[in-house]
């Protein structure tokens, strides 16, 4: 009798048990399931599951930081029916880590597994950006950190999060030249220390009399470019200071080569022709004023020794006096030969080392009947015999032949009436 009593006992409590046993899969778990992903997306953790074994609860998934780990947690102890052990909290988070550069300070903040990978960090920030003070007081490591899949980049394999921090500071090569008054300053950040060497060489320390300030940095880690491949940028930067009056000049990957100077006809072809090799697919950028030749640069030194403040005022009065001709002619006009009556005294004066240039200009859109050089050439001496007849020793002068550059201003016609000229220039 008391056997089956037993039984039956045991037997109701199977079935009471089952009974709950539904009960709580069928009404109390879902409510409590629901409840759960309510408050978590309420608190904007909605990457996070939650599974329910009666009241112990197990997350999983991935959360975006740390604390939002642990507040997962908490927020669902507060649930009346369930329990968060620690231990059930598989939650994990992606690695991050944020850069931010202000002067010459870089801060990092973020988290990380482990300390020994942010150690592996901040060498790698000390190699790329060698000139900023590190601040990481904002890293944080967990054990619960993903890394992150593994890429590939120029150095080698590393975390994503270590190679988008990397490449957000990694300084692209750049070189500019500008001018800060008397002096040319070069600035640039190049991969071979090669490079750097060889920038430095051609431009020396001192060209056409204007002081030359390098400032070239070289470092493995700065990305290659088109530019720093070779010894053409050496070479353009050697012919480009070789100027009487060194324009600006900048290069890098995003805006390719840009151009600002007086030049030649004979300077202009040979620059581009150096820069074509190291603008890769980008347009070489140019705004240059084309002058007829280097005494035209507004920054020449003459070589001729004269009295202090004697060359401006030269300059000065021989741009007031050039002398024009008719097309086609060679003959000087009176009204022309009397402008060189008060250029007499002045180029007398000037003293014995002054040496002077009559530089003789065709028309630009060329002389009917005649050939360019010859004609300039005739004009030249033209205007050298009558300085001779007004007592201007002839050692002072040398004739020189250029092409006069149109005035673009100037109505067409008076822009070519202009280049049938001869004007003087100081050597």
């Amino acid at each position: 009798m008391r056997f089956h009593i037993v039984l039956a006992t045991l037997l109701l409590i199977l079935v009471f048990a089952g009974v709950l046993e539904r009960r709580f899969e069928w009404h109390q778990k879902p409510l409590l399931l629901a409840q759960a992903e309510s408050t978590l997306a309420s608190a904007q953790l909605s990457g996070i599951v939650v599974q329910l074994d009666h009241f112990d609860a197990r997350l999983s998934g991935t959360c975006t930081d740390p604390d939002g780990r642990e507040k997962a947690r908490e927020l669902l102890n507060q649930i009346r029916g369930i329990r968060v052990p620690e231990w059930n909290n598989h939650v994990r988070v992606p690695a991050k880590v944020v850069a931010k550069i202000s002067d010459k300070t870089i801060t990092l903040s973020g988290w990380l597994p482990n300390e020994a990978l942010q150690a592996d960090l901040i060498n790698w920030v000390k190699q790329f950006r060698p000139e900023l003070t590190i601040n990481d007081r904002g890293l944080r490591t967990s054990p619960h950190v993903d890394l992150g899949k593994i890429v590939a980049i120029a150095e080698g394999r590393m975390s994503e999060v270590f190679a988008d921090v990397l490449a957000k500071i990694r300084i692209p090569p750049f070189l500019s030249i500008t001018r800060d008054g008397p002096r040319t300053v070069i600035r640039g950040r190049v991969q071979s220390e090669a490079l750097a060497e060889a920038i430095t060489k051609a431009a020396g320390g001192s060209i056409n009399g204007r002081l030359v300030t390098i400032d070239i940095t070289a470092n493995k880690h700065t990305p290659d470019a088109a530019f720093a491949k070779g010894d053409a940028t050496a070479k353009f930067i050697a012919s480009f200071l070789n100027s009487p009056s060194p324009g600006t000049f900048s290069i890098d990957p995003l805006n390719g080569p840009q151009l600002k100077a007086y030049a030649t006809a004979q300077m202009e072809s040979e620059w581009l022709a150096l820069l074509r090799p190291l603008s890769g697919s980008a347009r070489v950028n140019t705004n240059i004023t084309r002058v007829p030749s280097i005494y035209h640069f507004p920054d020449y030194q003459p070589i001729s020794q004269l009295p202090p403040g004697m060359a401006e005022s030269l300059r000065s009065i021989f741009q007031l006096h050039p002398i024009y001709f008719d097309i086609g002619s060679a003959t000087l006009r009176p009204e022309e030969a009397i402008k060189l009556g008060p250029l007499v005294y002045l180029i007398n004066s000037a003293g014995p080392q002054a040496s002077f240039i009559i530089a003789a200009s065709a028309d630009s859109g060329g002389e009917p009947g005649v050939q360019n050089d010859a004609i300039q050439r005739a004009r030249g001496d033209a205007v050298r015999v009558k300085l001779a007849q007004l007592g201007v020793a002839n050692t002072h002068f040398e004739v020189q032949v250029f092409n006069a550059i149109p005035n673009p201003q100037l109505p067409p016609d008076e822009a070519r009436r202009q280049t049938r000229r001869v004007e003087f220039l100081i050597k």
